[in-house]
């Protein structure tokens, strides 16, 4: 019993320590590029010195910045916060693609280059946090954001010959992306609440596991003394 103040303690400093832990290494990575893709230009943004990205984790994307997937895809995703405009082509290169736009105050608008690219349908402006997708079909992109949906026409072979990736820019400002992805598969979330509630929970054990080993050692060397110095 005269331990169990001693594990208590111990439980708290391991969850207090594993808490703090995530919350440095997620700040790190959030400015950093999900797996999968590389920052093309731009720079990282400051690590946040805000309060702890618990349940508020997005990776943070800073202006003047693209970032580029290492692989081909035919359908692309994000879910974004949006502080400002943010572009997302299925193919780019540093002077070619069609990129597609969103602003939180103007409908979606696509470009090659300098010209505008006309699209079926139209989508309006939206201040929710909803997933924007673009889907490769035959001769044109389904754009998606939330629920509204438009169509495209472009050829994407010509882009992809030249080294075209899937690529998402800003412009002057940075945007918060709460999930990113390729082909319907995630390229992950930032820090989910279940991994930071099974990082607490390693933390808490390694904690446990520690101070056992400890108090077993300790354990042993104390008789051994003991009898030495009888």
């Amino acid at each position: 019993m005269r331990w169990q103040p001693l594990r208590a303690a111990t439980a708290l400093a391991a969850l207090a320590g594993s808490f703090f832990a995530l919350d440095y290494l997620e700040k790190r990575r959030a400015v950093n590029p999900p797996l999968g893709w590389s920052r093309v230009t731009g720079s990282p943004t400051s690590v946040s010195d805000q309060s702890p990205a618990v349940l508020t984790s997005a990776w943070r994307v800073g202006p003047e910045t693209r970032w580029s997937s290492d692989t081909e895809a035919t359908q692309v995703y994000i879910r974004p916060e949006l502080s400002g405009p943010i572009g997302l082509s299925l193919a780019a290169t540093q002077e070619t693609g069609t990129w597609i736009w969103i602003s939180e105050d103007r409908p979606v608008t696509a470009s090659r280059g300098d010209v505008v690219v006309d699209c079926m349908g139209s989508i309006a402006a939206t201040s929710a946090v909803a997933p924007f997708a673009l889907t490769e079909q035959d001769g044109s992109i389904l754009v998606t954001w939330g629920e509204q949906r438009m169509v495209c026409p472009v050829e994407l072979a010509d882009d992809r010959a030249q080294g075209g990736r899937p690529s998402l820019r800003t412009t002057v400002s940075g945007v918060r992306l709460r999930s990113i992805g390729r082909n319907k598969y995630t390229d992950g979330v930032p820090l989910s609440p279940l991994w930071w509630m099974s990082g607490l929970m390693v933390g808490g054990l390694l904690g446990m596991l520690s101070l056992d080993l400890l108090l077993s050692i300790l354990a042993r060397i104390r008789p051994a003394r003991v009898r030495s110095e009888e």
